[in-house]
C-alpha cells in the first residue's frame, strides 16, 4: 500500500471509531464527502484499517437492530370489556389499529430485508461506507519492527494511548510519531479519552502526548476535534484548501448533534471497557437473587400482559448467574468488581472529609471571634 504523499506540511489523523461512527449514523453522506475532498492529507495505518473491518459489520448490525425495534408494535388491541360509553366506533377504532399494526408489520419486514442485503454488501466492503473509505484505506502504511517492538513497550508500561486487548492505538501512536518529523501541523480527531479530555467545549491533548510531540525535532503544532466535520473545515480553513460543499445552518447542526451523541456513547464505552466487568458482576448477583424471589417470579410470569421492557431485560440478566461464560469472565476480572462502587466510595468519603473540616473551621472561627469579643471587653473595662 502506498504512504500518504509525503509533500505535505501538515497531516490529518482520524482514530477508528470516527470510522466506525459512519456505520452507526444517519448523516454519514456530508462527512463521506468532506473525507473525500482532503482524502490526500489523511494518514492511516493498517492496524486501524483491519480494526474497522473486524468491527463494521457488528456496529452497523446493532444499528440496524435498532432501526427495526423502532418501528415495531407489540400491542395495540383494545380491552373488551371497557367501552360501552366511547362516543366513537369501538369496533371501527380497533379495525384500524389493527390495520396499522399489520402495515408496521409489514414496514418492519421490509425493513429486515433491506438490512440483511446491506450487511451482505458490508460484508464484501461493497457497501457505500466502505467503497468511499477505499480511497484513504488503499494509502494505509505498515508498521515497521521498530514502531512494533516500541508500541508493545508503551502498553507494557501503561502508557497512552491504548486500552486492554491487542495492540492498537499505541501502535497508530508510534507509527504517528515516525510520520510527524518533519511536519509542522497535526488535525487530530478523535473522541477517545486515551488522546484527549474535553473542558467545556475545548479539548486538550494528553500531558504525556503532549511531550512526545514537543520531543520531536520540529514539535509540530497539534489541534484537537471530537467532532469530523468540525475538524476536517478548520483544516481545510487553515490551509486555504476550498471544499466546495455548501451547507445549510440546519444541516451543520444537524451533523453535530449527531457526532456529540455518538461521542457520548464512545465515552461510555470507555468507561463500561473499564468498569463494566464490575458493574455487570454486581448487578447478576443481585438479579440472580431476585430470581429465587416467589413476588419477583409472579412479575415475571405477568410480563406478557404487562408489555413491560425493563422485566424482560431483568430476567435476561438474572440469567447471567447460570452463564459458565459469564461466570469465568467476571472471575477473570474480579479486580475490576466494584470499581464503580469504590469509587463512589472514596468521593462520598472525601466530601465527609470536606465537610468535618469545614465545621471545624467555622468552630474555630466561632472561638476566635469569641476570644475577640472577651478581648474587647477587657481593654473596655480597662479604660473605665
Amino acid at each position: 500500500m502506498n504512504d500518504v504523499k509525503d509533500d505535505f506540511e501538515c497531516l490529518i489523523v482520524i482514530d477508528a471509531n470516527k470510522y466506525l461512527d459512519l456505520y452507526r449514523r444517519d448523516t454519514g453522506l456530508q462527512i463521506l464527502k468532506y473525507l473525500s475532498r482532503v482524502s490526500e492529507y489523511i494518514f492511516v495505518t493498517s492496524q486501524l484499517v483491519n480494526e474497522v473491518n473486524r468491527n463494521k459489520v457488528k456496529v452497523l448490525s446493532d444499528f440496524l437492530a435498532n432501526k427495526i425495534k423502532a418501528v415495531s408494535i407489540d400491542n395495540v388491541k383494545l380491552p373488551e370489556h371497557f367501552g360501552d360509553g366511547f362516543s366513537g366506533d369501538k369496533s371501527s377504532l380497533s379495525e384500524e389499529l389493527g390495520e396499522i399494526k399489520n402495515t408496521v408489520g409489514r414496514k418492519a419486514q421490509q425493513l429486515k430485508d433491506y438490512s440483511r442485503e446491506l450487511l451482505a454488501l458490508t460484508t464484501k466492503s461493497e457497501d457505500e461506507v466502505s467503497i468511499s473509505l477505499s480511497s484513504i484505506f488503499s494509502r494505509a502504511v505498515e508498521a515497521n519492527d521498530d514502531e512494533l517492538e516500541r508500541a508493545r513497550l508503551r502498553k507494557e508500561l501503561g502508557n497512552p494511548p491504548g486500552k486492554k486487548g491487542p495492540l492498537g492505538d499505541e501502535l497508530l501512536w508510534e507509527q504517528l510519531l515516525t510520520k510527524l518529523r518533519g511536519k509542522t501541523k497535526l488535525w487530530l480527531i478523535t473522541s477517545d479519552s486515551d488522546f484527549a479530555t474535553k473542558h467545556e467545549k475545548s479539548l486538550f491533548l494528553n500531558a504525556f502526548l503532549m511531550q512526545e510531540i514537543k520531543a520531536l525535532p520540529n514539535s509540530p503544532q497539534i489541534f484537537v476535534f471530537d467532532e469530523t466535520l468540525g475538524g476536517i473545515r478548520d483544516f481545510a480553513e487553515v490551509n486555504g484548501i476550498d471544499l466546495d460543499i455548501e451547507l445549510s445552518r440546519e444541516e451543520i447542526d444537524e451533523i453535530n448533534l449527531e457526532e456529540q451523541q455518538l461521542n457520548l456513547s464512545d465515552r461510555l464505552r470507555d468507561y463500561f471497557q473499564l468498569y463494566g466487568t464490575g458493574i455487570a458482576g454486581s448487578v447478576a448477583n443481585q438479579l440472580a437473587a431476585l430470581e429465587a424471589n416467589p413476588s419477583f417470579q409472579s412479575m415475571l410470569e405477568a410480563q406478557k400482559y404487562w408489555n413491560s421492557d425493563i422485566l424482560k431485560t431483568a430476567a435476561q440478566m438474572a440469567s447471567l448467574e447460570s452463564n459458565p461464560s459469564m461466570r469465568a469472565f467476571r472471575e477473570s476480572k474480579s479486580g475490576l468488581v466494584g470499581q464503580a462502587q469504590k469509587f463512589a466510595a472514596e468521593i462520598n468519603k472525601a466530601g465527609n472529609g470536606m465537610l468535618r473540616n469545614a465545621k471545624a473551621r467555622q468552630n474555630n472561627d466561632s472561638e476566635d471571634n469569641q476570644d475577640s469579643d472577651d478581648s474587647e471587653s477587657s481593654r473596655s473595662d480597662s479604660k473605665e
